[in-house]
C-alpha cells in the first residue's frame, strides 16, 4: 500500500498540466458551490435577524390566545416567577417586557390609529437598537413619564416636532377608558412604510397607567445568544411554564408568511445550486474522461509488463483523489478568505432591488454566511461526484484489452 501511494503521487507530478487541469476544475467547482450557498444563507440570515432583532425577538411569551386575539385583555400578570424561569435558562441573552395596544392618536383636528407599545427602554436599545434609529430629538429616559417617541410618518403627517404635544384615546383593560396626553421627547425612523407611520414608544410604567393595566405585559420578548439554540430554549420554556398559562412562541410561528416566503425562496436556491452541481459534477467527468482517454496505452503497458488490473485501479483511484485533495486545499485557501470577507462587509445592494427590499424593512445588504457546516456539505458534495466518476476508469481498466490499448 505505502509503494501505490508513492507511485501514484509520482504519477500525479508526471504529468503537472494535466493534474493541474483537473485540480483546478474541482477548486472552482468547491468554490462557487461554497459561494453561492453562502450567499443563500447569508441573505436569509440576514433578513431573518433584521425581522427577529429590529421587534419580535427570538421567542415572546403571552397569555394564552393573546396571539390569535391581540387586545390589552389577554394581557398577563408579570411576576417574579417567571422572570427567575427565563433568566435562568441557559442561552438566553436578554428578555423585554412590553405592553402594546392600539389607541387613536389626536392633535388639533386630525386622528389616526397608532400602535402604542410601552416598554423597558434600556433593554430595548440593546435588541432592536431603536436609539440609532433617532433621526431627532433625544432617548427616553427612566422618569420620562410624559414623555414619547414617535416614527417621523406619523410626526410627518400630524407636522410634528420635538416638544410639541400629542394626544392618545383608547380601550384600557378590563374596558377602563384610556386617555393622555405627551410630549414628543424623540423621532425614530424605519425602514418599513408601515412602521414608520404607526409606532410609538413610552416607558413600560407609562403605558401601564395610560392603560389601567398596572404590572401587566402582552408580551415578554426573549432575545438568545445563539440562534441555533432556539428550538432548545423554546421546549425548555414550554416544559416550565407548563400550566401556567402561556403560550411560548418562535419567531417562524409568529411571523408565518415572512418564514413561508424565506423557505420558498430557500427551495428555488435548492434548484439553482442543484443545476451547478450538475455543471460540475459534468466538469469533473470531463477531466477525468480526459484523463483516462490520454493514458489508455500507459495502462496496457502497465498491465503487459506484469501490474495486476486492481493494483492498477487502486493507483488511479489514490491519484484522483491526491488531484481531488489539492483541489479542495485550494478551494478553501481561495473561498474561505472571500467568505470571511464578505461575511465582515456585506455587498451593498443598489438600484430598484435594494428599494423593494427596504420596503419590507430589510437592509439592502448580502452578507455571506460564514458556518463551517454548509462549507464542509459542498466540500463532501463535490468529493463524492469525484468518486463517481471514478467508476468510469475502473470499468475501463477492469475491461481493457490488453493488445488494442497497446493499439492504441
Amino acid at each position: 500500500m505505502k509503494e501505490d501511494l508513492k507511485i501514484a503521487w509520482r504519477n500525479v507530478w508526471r504529468n503537472k498540466r494535466r493534474s493541474m487541469i483537473t485540480a483546478s476544475s474541482i477548486l472552482f467547482a468547491v468554490f462557487f458551490a461554497i459561494f453561492m450557498r453562502g450567499i443563500n444563507l447569508g441573505f436569509y440570515g440576514n433578513v431573518t435577524d433584521n425581522i427577529v432583532k429590529a421587534y419580535t425577538g427570538y421567542i415572546q411569551i403571552h397569555a394564552d390566545g393573546y396571539w390569535d386575539d391581540k387586545i390589552i385583555d389577554n394581557s398577563f400578570e408579570y411576576n417574579k416567577k417567571l422572570e427567575d424561569i427565563v433568566k435562568n435558562i441557559k442561552g438566553v441573552k436578554l428578555s423585554i417586557p412590553r405592553l402594546e395596544s392600539f389607541a387613536l392618536a389626536s392633535t388639533n383636528d386630525q386622528t389616526k390609529g397608532v400602535m402604542i407599545i410601552g416598554t423597558d427602554l434600556a433593554k430595548e436599545k440593546r435588541m432592536t437598537k431603536l436609539d440609532k434609529k433617532l433621526v431627532k430629538g433625544e432617548y427616553l429616559k427612566i422618569g420620562d413619564n410624559n414623555a414619547v417617541i414617535i416614527s417621523e410618518g406619523l410626526a410627518n403627517f400630524f407636522k410634528l416636532g420635538i416638544n410639541d404635544t400629542i394626544v392618545f384615546m383608547g380601550q384600557g383593560f378590563h374596558g377602563s377608558s384610556a386617555a393622555g396626553k405627551y410630549f414628543i421627547k424623540g423621532i425614530v425612523k424605519f425602514p418599513s412604510p408601515d412602521l414608520n407611520n404607526m409606532m410609538v414608544y413610552m416607558n413600560l410604567e407609562t403605558a401601564q397607567g395610560l392603560f389601567e393595566a398596572q404590572g401587566r405585559l402582552t408580551a415578554l420578548a426573549i432575545d438568545i445568544d445563539d440562534k441555533n439554540n432556539m428550538l432548545r430554549i423554546d421546549k425548555e420554556l414550554i416544559d416550565k411554564t407548563k400550566g401556567m398559562g402561556y403560550e411560548i412562541m418562535t419567531w417562524d410561528k409568529m411571523l408565518a408568511e415572512l418564514d413561508r416566503l424565506i423557505k420558498s425562496e430557500d427551495s428555488q436556491s435548492y434548484m439553482y445550486i442543484f443545476i451547478l452541481y450538475i455543471i460540475i459534477a459534468f466538469g469533473v467527468f470531463g477531466t477525468v474522461l480526459m484523463l483516462t482517454a490520454e493514458r489508455k496505452r500507459e495502462f496496457g503497458i502497465m498491465v503487459s509488463i506484469g501490474m495486476q488490473k486492481i493494483k492498477l485501479i487502486r493507483i488511479v483511484l489514490m491519484e484522483i483523489v491526491f488531484m481531488g485533495m489539492l483541489g479542495v486545499a485550494g478551494a478553501m485557501v481561495i473561498s474561505l478568505p472571500v467568505v470571511y470577507y464578505y461575511h465582515i462587509h456585506p455587498i451593498v445592494l443598489t438600484g430598484s432591488y435594494a428599494d423593494s427590499i427596504r420596503q419590507y424593512g430589510f437592509e439592502p445588504l448580502m452578507p455571506l454566511a460564514w458556518q463551517l457546516d454548509y462549507i464542509i456539505t459542498q466540500v463532501i458534495v463535490i468529493l463524492c461526484f469525484l468518486l463517481l466518476s471514478t467508476i468510469y476508469p475502473i470499468s475501463k481498466i477492469a475491461s481493457m484489452k490488453v493488445i488494442n490499448a497497446l493499439r492504441n
